[in-house]
């Protein structure tokens, strides 16, 4: 258990070389799911998007092939994160539209002024985050008025089993969709609404920063 354990804990925050072979595996790993999403989402021309646990980069890849006029901006408190998703996407970082930075959801106001982005995405992530809540009010104070946030996860429809991993993964939190769903309105997103691929066991929900 104790290798599994080190391995797993990967997940939460990529470290080291077993922390390397996660990250990468996650860009394909979850690869269906994340277009699938992305899919759903609607993103203006041209909008600044926030990744938050952006992980390997695969997805600020996506968000960008679906529209090169935007801006992506990756979030990771990983350092072997950010230096996958940088190498990843090292031709849009040096064009100049995206950028990758170090830092944790709950550090959001220290790291952007208010009302930054126009769209933030949230795949494979909220489990890990201290205070979901608070950091759902944190994400809600960068978004400009009229943005939406999306979270994006997998074994999130029927739970059962993804509470298994929470003994492996420390500090990791399963929520129901209803809960993730009451835990944004009351973090003051007043447009809430949820898709569920019950087949495959996904679950979009989007919030919107309304004014």
């Amino acid at each position: 258990m104790g290798i599994l354990k080190t391995i797993f804990n990967n997940t939460a925050e990529p470290r080291g070389f077993w922390g390397r072979l996660m990250a990468r595996g996650m860009n394909s790993g979850h690869a269906r799911q994340a277009i699938w999403g992305i899919g759903l989402m609607d993103i203006p021309t041209g909008a600044r998007i926030l990744d938050v646990g952006c992980g390997g980069g695969g997805n600020i890849a996506r968000l960008l092939e679906r529209d090169a006029s935007c801006h992506v901006t990756g979030l990771d408190h990983s350092s072997v994160s950010v230096a996958e998703s940088r190498a990843l996407n090292a031709n849009a970082v040096e064009s100049g539209s995206c950028d990758v930075v170090q830092g944790g959801v709950q550090d959001l106001a220290s790291l952007f002024p208010p009302a930054s982005f126009d769209v933030v995405t949230a795949f494979e992530t909220i489990y890990f985050w201290p205070d979901v809540q608070g950091c759902f009010r944190r994400v809600h104070d960068v978004l400009a008025p009229g943005g939406s946030l999306y979270v994006v996860n997998e074994e999130a429809v029927d739970t059962s089993s993804a509470h298994r991993w929470e003994g492996l993964i420390d500090g990791m939190s399963v929520y129901e969709p209803e809960d993730i769903v009451r835990m944004l309105r009351d973090a003051g997103f007043e447009d809430v609404s949820r898709t569920d691929e019950t087949r495959r066991n996904w679950l979009c929900v989007r919030a919107r920063r309304l004014r």
